[in-house]
């Protein structure tokens, strides 16, 4: 059986190990998505056509040879990329990606941890996995943690910690330490949005590509609510026979097809004054955050901003 699956299923076959030679590893919704389609559509990078296949994670979603065969035929590319928001908050994750490809560059953009968190809590959700309120969520996030292992929380367990995926200076350390100050870029996702093309252009130049192309914008992965709440059940179940037969791009592209018939956009809102536990918190972070390197010009976007 396993034979003829591989005749029918070629992308199933042993792929050659022709991967990334960076990554775009957070935070989460802080605009990588936007940033991956705007850096493919350069002729010098290639973008994994999947984004957040956690391969480097601890608990990874695809195969070995899932994962490289998204890039098969990308030899000939400068730069080879992908983008995996898990790899920030993942510990293990700096590591892994060091092993595969020391000299491998890094790009991390950061949001406001206020608004970040608010917007992963909507981001879940839209996706019908969170059940709490914002507030009521931030209230049970120690004892989500505590216990990961044992809630059988729908999707990843880690996208339930609001404050912990917000709090970025020993995300943003781990990979200091492991790669090395010069190998991590430091975008603002707040200088993205009000001067994307600037933003795109430090890239480039990071990445060691042209930098004289400026790519066409476009909005990419706004926030909304699902119409449908079975079809949204649905797109957030994982089909052990499709896993099988129909190679990684492909289910993605369904996946998303499907959550787009399913969209209702919303616009953006403020979220809800915090507790004081969490301003606290989140204001410790950012002044840690003040004694690393390259972040000056992101943290400045947000000291006008009540944290």
């Amino acid at each position: 059986m396993e034979n003829y699956c591989n005749s029918v299923f070629p992308w199933r076959n042993k792929v050659s190990e022709i991967g990334p030679n960076f990554f775009i590893v957070g935070a989460a919704k802080s605009g990588t998505s936007a940033l991956a389609y705007l850096l493919g559509q350069n002729s010098d990078i290639f973008m994994s056509p999947v984004k957040e296949p956690y391969y480097f994670c601890n608990k990874p979603e695809v195969s070995k040879n899932e994962y490289f065969s998204l890039f098969q035929g990308s030899e000939r590319f400068i730069a080879r990329g992908e983008a995996t928001t898990g790899y920030l908050y993942d510990p293990s994750s700096p590591q892994k990606i060091k092993d595969f490809c020391v000299n491998a560059k890094i790009i991390v953009i950061l949001r406001n941890p206020v608004a970040m968190a608010y917007s992963l809590w909507r981001y879940m959700v839209l996706n019908g996995n969170e059940k709490l309120s914002f507030l009521d969520a931030l209230d049970a996030e120690a004892e989500r943690e505590r216990n990961i292992d044992h809630l059988h929380l729908a999707g990843r367990p880690e996208n339930y910690l609001y404050i912990q995926r917000a709090s970025y200076y020993n995300q943003i350390l781990r990979y200091y330490r492991v790669f090395g100050e010069n190998q991590v870029l430091v975008l603002g996702f707040e200088e993205f949005t009000r001067n994307p093309n600037a933003v795109i252009r430090s890239t480039y130049r990071f990445l060691g590509v042209r930098d004289d192309f400026i790519p066409t914008m476009s909005r990419v992965n706004d926030g909304g609510v699902a119409r449908s709440r079975y079809l949204q059940w649905v797109t957030t179940q994982e089909y052990k026979i499709l896993k099988k037969t129909v190679p990684l791009r492909w289910r993605r592209s369904i996946r998303s097809a499907l959550k787009g018939l399913n969209f209702n956009p919303l616009p953006r809102q403020k979220p809800p004054c915090l507790p004081e536990w969490v301003s606290l918190r989140l204001q410790g972070d950012i002044k840690a955050m003040s004694g690393l390197k390259n972040v000056d010009g992101v943290l400045a976007n947000w000291i006008s901003d009540e944290v």
